[in-house]
């Protein structure tokens, strides 16, 4: 039987060696007509200070760039996506080992679906914008 390696790369980086211990599934969903997207599941667990790993890393922040890839032992990784993190999910349980965190992400069209939105703002006197910031100022100590 083939044995099969993958890499899970976040943010540039190799993905250190206790998260890829955590992982439960991993899929990728590749279309011509689509967004290619992923989905990862990882175990989660309380820590001795009281916060859960994964979660307490911030590793998964949206628009954080993930690459999955896969290969045969011994061969060179085969990348099957390169996306950004769309969001996340925490199931916590009171259950030991029953506690996991979803992560799913798309391609870039995740960018590219961002909308910038423009909006009317008060036109303001330069006289008066200078006192407000004054006062912004001096309320901060800057």
């Amino acid at each position: 039987m083939t044995a099969f390696s993958s890499i899970l790369m976040i943010d540039g980086k190799p993905a250190p060696a206790e998260l890829l211990d955590a992982v439960q599934e991993l899929s990728v969903e590749c279309s011509a007509e689509m967004a290619d997207a992923f989905r990862l599941r990882l175990a989660i667990a309380t820590t001795d200070r009281g916060d859960w790993t994964i979660l307490s890393d911030g590793l998964f922040n949206p628009l954080t760039p993930i690459a999955v890839g896969v290969g045969t032992q011994g061969g060179s990784p085969e990348p099957l996506i390169r996306g950004y993190v769309a969001g996340q999910r925490a199931e916590i349980s009171n259950e030991p080992g029953k506690s996991f965190l979803e992560v799913w992400g798309m391609d870039a069209t995740v960018r590219m679906n961002r909308e910038e939105k423009i909006v009317a703002c008060r036109t303001w006197p330069i006289a008066t914008l200078r006192r407000r910031s004054s006062r912004t100022m001096a309320s901060t100590g800057r």
